[in-house]
């Protein structure tokens, strides 16, 4: 339950921006980017993903110096995190 005087920041990627936009309770929204598996005839594809490892691996880099940099610009007493690479 929110508690009056809590300070509210969340990071998130895809459809966590559009859930949590109308939510009183948060302050600010980071958008972080996203990790796509790779598919093929609309399946997860393990070679597609595979293939997409670079791709990956500069999301990962990329959100990680953003999560970095929210962490030092807030400095949150509590980090809650869930599904998170970095």
């Amino acid at each position: 339950m929110y508690e009056p005087g809590v300070h509210i920041e969340v990071a998130t990627s895809g459809n966590g921006h559009w859930f949590f936009s109308d939510k009183k309770e948060v302050a600010r929204i980071h958008k972080v980017e996203s990790f796509e598996y790779g598919s093929k005839n609309g399946r997860i594809s393990i070679t597609q993903t595979l293939a997409s490892l670079i791709k990956m691996r500069n999301i990962y880099q990329r959100n990680t110096k953003q999560l970095q940099n929210i962490l030092e610009e807030s400095t949150p007493n509590v980090v809650i995190t869930d599904s998170d690479y970095c």
